[in-house]
């Protein structure tokens, strides 16, 4: 065993590459020497095999490119095991070099920053029409399953998959806009670029309202979607689909830590500082009052500031009107957006007796603008959210409600009136 080239394992690193020294009681302690960028560096380590924590046996390395390089393709690794996956991607990581292949898998680590060229028109040329096999370097681009299914006029799937904050938001975004740059390419001209706009445009449509920052993504998205591209017979990209599955509900009343955010589209409205929906009047500090809102309350980071989120609106209602949603539409859709926060501000107050009931605040600007924005009858409102009703067998009962359950019912309607109009912008895109 001694020579043999090993991981280790390593608290900070996971695993790093070493030689076998020498060993002592029967194989079972392992002197190691690590290997280091700085040659001038000399690290011996002994591994007790008996440990639980520590591998029966320690793994062994693959030739000479993982100690000074990395492969493109981890499927012509000689050993393929965990350390010797982690250690290529860490190396191309390092070399940023965020994509690797694993036979027609492409593996992406996040790099957190654009890389310069790495998507450009350019570089997605380069790829058009090649397949895992050419020596192009391994690239998210490479969609080998399209090229599949511009041979056969066949279906196919793209999975893409990953914990939170691996970049799924943005592969996809990447992969929609390269797919739709081949089906414009693919015979030279395109006669439907307003349809590929609006393929494109659905993407910052569903960040706005499907997305929010969290504590380890400022863009995660909140929401599992699966979006069919559409094509005709001359591979020419001619409508798409959405669906849309777990919708995070609860998020728009509240966060589950104080650092994260509600969906973006909420600031948006916020930073617009549109008087129709009375959202900023008469405040000295704008920024500061987004977070006076209840359903505001737990961005104590405002990452994004407030000049970004008000660009960001105008970025939406673009989007907005690319796919075709009329102007009146529009309004509707954010005076419900609008009338959500202002339901948030709906506060209750007990009623002269000692049943601990509730009764809502109708004199309150909040109870005003609520009722206007989502266009509800003020006394129809107040009963709903102050009452339940009970069915019996031949009566019905109203059941008057204590303030936390009045609390907890303009919540839920909130919630739902949100993911309502989720799925209506969903349909239409």
């Amino acid at each position: 065993m001694e020579g043999s080239q090993v991981y280790i394992p390593d608290e900070k690193l996971a695993w790093v590459p070493g030689t076998v020294l020498r060993t002592e009681d029967g194989g079972k302690r392992v002197l190691v020497r690590l290997v280091h960028a700085n040659a001038t560096t000399i690290d011996d380590r002994w591994v007790d095999l008996r440990d639980e924590s520590m591998p029966s046996e320690l793994p062994l390395q693959n030739d000479d490119p993982l100690v000074h390089g990395s492969v493109n393709d981890m499927c012509t690794l000689n050993h393929l095991h965990e350390p010797a996956i982690v250690y290529n991607l860490r190396a191309r990581f390092l070399q940023q070099r965020p994509y690797t292949y694993t036979g027609d898998i492409v593996v992406a680590v996040n790099p957190y920053a654009w890389l310069d060229g790495l998507y450009s028109k350019s570089t997605q040329a380069l790829y058009m029409g090649k397949d895992r096999r050419s020596s192009l370097p391994p690239h998210v681009v490479r969609v080998h399953p399209y090229i599949h299914a511009y041979r056969s006029s066949s279906t196919i799937g793209i999975l893409v998959s990953g914990e939170s904050g691996a970049g799924k938001t943005e592969t996809v975004k990447i992969l929609m806009e390269h797919l739709a740059t081949m089906s414009t390419t693919t015979q030279g001209q395109s006669s439907n670029l307003a349809v590929v706009a609006k393929v494109l445009k659905s993407n910052p449509l569903l960040e706005a309202f499907g997305n929010a920052k969290t504590i380890r993504n400022d863009n995660s998205s909140r929401f599992g979607k699966f979006t069919q591209l559409q094509f005709d017979h001359e591979h020419q990209l001619v409508g798409a689909k959405c669906r849309h599955y777990l919708l995070e509900k609860s998020r728009v009343v509240t966060q589950s830590d104080p650092h994260e955010r509600n969906y973006h589209i909420f600031y948006q409205l916020v930073a617009s500082n549109d008087p129709r929906w009375n959202l900023l009047q008469n405040q000295p500090n704008q920024q500061q009052h987004a977070t006076s809102f209840a359903y505001l309350q737990g961005d104590r980071c405002l990452s994004s500031s407030f000049s970004l989120d008000a660009t960001r609106y105008t970025a939406t209602r673009e989007a907005l009107t690319t796919i075709g949603m009329p102007q009146l539409d529009q309004l509707a859709l954010l005076d419900a957006l609008a009338g959500i926060l202002h339901v948030g501000q709906v506060s209750f107050m007990p009623r002269n007796s000692d049943d601990g009931s509730s009764n809502a605040d109708m004199t309150s600007d909040a109870w005003t603008m609520t009722c206007t924005l989502l266009g509800l009858d003020p006394r129809s409102l107040a009963t709903s959210l102050c009452n339940r009703t009970v069915k019996a067998r031949l009566e019905v009962y109203v059941v008057p409600l204590s303030i936390d359950q009045a609390q907890m019912n303009r919540d839920a309607m909130a919630k739902e009136i949100y993911a309502r109009l989720f799925g209506y912008l969903v349909r239409h895109i």
